[in-house]
């Protein structure tokens, strides 16, 4: 998963997003001196929060 962002910075990627749930937890530890990487989970906490 490294080896990919690390692709995906050098093409120019400006964001990383995970669609999975799976690879969040990996990604927490793994992605992390990536910036940024979306959480889906996080993205959508914030929302439903906003909602009430």
């Amino acid at each position: 998963m490294i080896q990919s962002a690390e692709q995906l910075e050098a093409a120019g990627a400006e964001l990383i997003v995970l669609c999975t749930n799976t690879m969040h937890l990996c990604s927490l530890l793994s992605l992390k001196h990536f910036n940024p990487v979306l959480h889906i989970a996080e993205a959508t906490g914030s929302k439903i929060a906003e909602a009430g």
